[in-house]
């Protein structure tokens, strides 16, 4: 929500190598703890947490 209200804010303070690897840290944690997610969130937090680094990816340097 902050970075459609400044997107020029946004694309000056985050950088692509960062949103990658918060991306990444994100898919580890996610690999580890699957199981202990139950069922019916598991699948919801999967894909929410694709379309945020989706839609961060957009800017950055």
């Amino acid at each position: 929500m902050i970075a459609h209200k400044y997107t020029t804010d946004a694309n000056l303070l985050l950088e692509k190598r960062k949103i990658q690897e918060w991306k990444q840290v994100f898919n580890d944690w996610f690999a580890r703890c699957e199981s202990k997610i139950p069922a019916k969130y598991r699948e919801g937090i999967k894909e929410n947490g694709d379309e945020l680094f989706k839609e961060l990816e957009q800017y950055g340097h």
